[in-house]
Parts: C-alpha cells; structure tokens; sequence
C-alpha cells in the first residue's frame, strides 16, 4: 500500500503487468494489498471478500456498490505512476509494489 496525494493504494504486479485499486476493502477497511493474491483477485485477510485486481469487481457476489475503485497505472523507466484524478499522473516508487507470483 501506497499513499497518493493522501489516498491509500493497493498497487499489485503480476506477472509483470500492474495494476492500481482503492486499498481499503469495501466490507471493514481491511489493507487489500496485504490480502491473499491468486492470479488477478486479491482476497481479503479479514473476511475473505475476493476482488478482481484487473477491474476491482467483487466476485462473490452481484454486489456492484461493493467494488473497489481501480486506476489507470503505466510504468515508466523505474516509475510505476498512477493517475488519480484523470488530469495528472503522479509518480511511485516501484520497489513499493510487491511482485506477486
């Protein structure tokens, strides 16, 4: 998890492919980046709600109001940066994301 302009951020690689998500979970708030990742879903540690890491879709159940928020995120020479609000692309550490399996 990351702080970007004082928004907290999941920023997860797989495979070599990144993706941003609202770092809180929907349900209790719970750190989603320090969940359980398998493949694109990261499951919450707190109470096992599973969230697509691609489109932030909750995927237990047809629960759209439970979805997290994702972010456009482009890496650029050894800047992971994420645009949080459609204007401007803020830059991130890249040794701050953990590379997942």
């Amino acid at each position: 998890m990351i702080l970007v302009n004082e928004v907290a951020v999941g920023i997860f690689n797989v495979s070599g492919a990144f993706f941003a998500i609202d770092d809180a979970c929907p349900h209790a708030g719970a750190s989603l980046s320090h969940g359980i990742v398998e493949g694109e879903v990261v499951r919450c540690r707190i109470h096992h709600w599973r969230f697509c890491i691609r489109d932030g879709i909750y995927i237990d159940e047809m629960k759209p109001s439970c979805n997290v928020r994702t972010y456009p995120i482009r890496v650029v020479g050894d800047q992971v940066q994420i645009e949080l609000d459609h204007t401007s692309w803020l830059n991130c550490n890249l040794r701050q994301a953990p590379k997942q399996p």
